[in-house]
């Protein structure tokens, strides 16, 4: 009830009772100690009537407002869909990050009004110093009982503005942190929208939660052991590989990033990843993050811009990558980690014409490519020999399809190839040994070059290969 009629106060019902503004300071303290403790008193020149009407035309926004967000949930929204509907109500700037505080959306047209706000629009995450604020304010320590009708008003340390914080927690841990900055001192109003919005935020990210924070995903722990190479049969392996939703063969690549302190952490920059390149995978051990990259056959060039995009990101903020060879099967992916991490230790060493290739002059210092065709990991005296020789000998080796071949056909390319890599690919030694005409020797080479799939003009190449025929001996 609205009124300026002091007799109605004490009729039971609560009551928002109006002082015309030139009354007198002891009519309004009168006023102010008989009125109930549901009443309000307010000091305007508006009439009862005019007042009563501006708060039904705010109450009515209120529940159509309510009405509209309760069926974008029914329609499965994302939670910027949430902050667009609720900017027109709100007039102030609203922002949801993960527990990584980086980026999942804020209020899409209503600016942002001080530095740090501007910095987490521009950079899709905060800066290192609000960082730090947030967590010495205890926001992702806050009490797990708490519920949708609490929301922290904290001082202004972090934004310079008055601020409402509400934490959310997923699985006991802190997941994210709904942030409004007012361009004013923070009201009942907006305590009670913002309430409104953090029940409605809350119910959003129990549906997508999984899939706006990478390390949620089910796929992780899967990747983990393949990436350890606890890999089963492959029909196994493809009802594994189905339930977490990753293809079994395809063309694959290895990335491992390093120096992921440069930005902010992995997990943060796991989450950036992630929103440059949706279809990749992540995982991390330590402060390294592995990224598998995956595109379907004869993709090649979808590939090379995923490779592309990324080695901007590491440009940018001054990381090495290491990656491997691509491959086709998923299965492969534990040797592929290993020629990662080979060009990415190597790589950093200056070993730049075994590591690097395919990327421009201006990468040639962060991004390393494992060149298996020359086995300098080999040389190095510091190195594991034994370890070295092994995980040589269990890689994809060239010379078992030309052993198969040979027990197959019933030919003897196997020692052919041997020869010719011996006799530094003299053809005329060659045919000599292994009483051969040049037009045989010619052939032969050829179709061994078409099964192996490797070109012998080049000197590392030939390399690798003698290295593995040192080994089988």
């Amino acid at each position: 009830m609205v009124s300026d009629d002091s007799s109605l106060l004490t009729g039971g019902q609560p009551a928002l009772f109006l002082i015309p503004s030139n009354s007198d300071r002891q009519l309004r303290d009168t006023i102010a100690a008989t009125v109930g403790s549901d009443d309000m008193v307010a000091v305007t020149d508006h009439s009862p009537a005019y007042v009563a009407d501006q708060l039904q035309q705010q109450l009515i926004a209120i529940m159509q407002w309510n009405d509209h967000l309760n069926n974008l949930l029914d329609q499965d929204c994302m939670n910027v869909d949430l902050l667009r509907a609720s900017e027109p109500l709100l007039q102030s700037f609203v922002a949801l990050c993960d527990a990584t505080f980086s980026y999942i959306c804020t209020t899409p047209r209503h600016a942002p009004i001080d530095d740090e706000s501007a910095y987490f629009v521009e950079h899709r995450r905060f800066s290192s110093t609000a960082i730090r604020h947030i967590q010495e304010l205890g926001f992702s320590q806050s009490s797990r009982r708490l519920d949708w009708t609490t929301a922290k008003s904290a001082d202004q340390t972090v934004f310079g503005f008055p601020a409402l914080y509400h934490p959310f927690y997923r699985h006991n841990r802190f997941a994210s942190l709904l942030i409004m900055v007012s361009p004013t001192e923070v009201n009942t109003y907006q305590r009670f929208l913002f309430e409104i919005l953090a029940k409605k935020i809350d119910v959003c990210l129990t549906r997508h939660w999984a899939r706006e924070n990478p390390f949620e995903q089910r796929y992780t722990y899967f990747l983990k052991e393949i990436l350890e190479g606890n890999v089963p049969g492959r029909s196994s392996l493809e009802e594994h590989a189905s339930l977490h939703q990753m293809p079994v063969d395809g063309i694959f690549e290895v990335m491992l990033i390093d120096k992921t302190w440069q930005a902010g952490s992995v997990s943060l920059l796991a989450k950036r990843v992630i929103g440059l390149e949706p279809e990749v995978k992540v995982t991390f051990d330590g402060n390294r993050l592995t990224v598998l990259l995956h595109v379907k056959p004869g993709r090649g060039e979808q590939l090379d811009a995923m490779e592309k995009t990324l080695f901007q990101l590491t440009r940018d903020l001054k990381m090495n990558i290491g990656l491997s060879e691509r491959f086709d099967y998923l299965g492969d992916a534990a040797f592929g980690l290993e020629q990662a991490r080979i060009a990415l230790e190597y790589g950093k060493k200056h070993f730049r014409r075994y590591c690097t290739g395919a990327v421009s002059d201006s990468l040639a210092e962060v991004v390393f490519r494992f060149r298996r065709y020359f086995p300098y990991f080999a040389l190095d005296p510091f190195a594991d020999r034994a370890k070295i020789i092994a995980q040589m000998a269990v890689a994809k080796n060239p010379l078992l399809k030309l052993r198969r071949a040979d027990e197959e056909h019933g030919t003897a390319d196997y020692e052919l190839l041997r020869v010719f890599l011996m006799e530094e690919c003299r053809s005329g030694a060659v045919c000599e040994r292994m009483h051969l005409h040049r037009n045989t020797l010619a052939y032969r080479l050829e179709k061994i070059r078409r099964l192996l799939g490797e070109t012998l003009e080049d000197a590392d190449t030939r390399i690798f290969l003698r290295v593995l025929y040192f080994i089988a001996e």
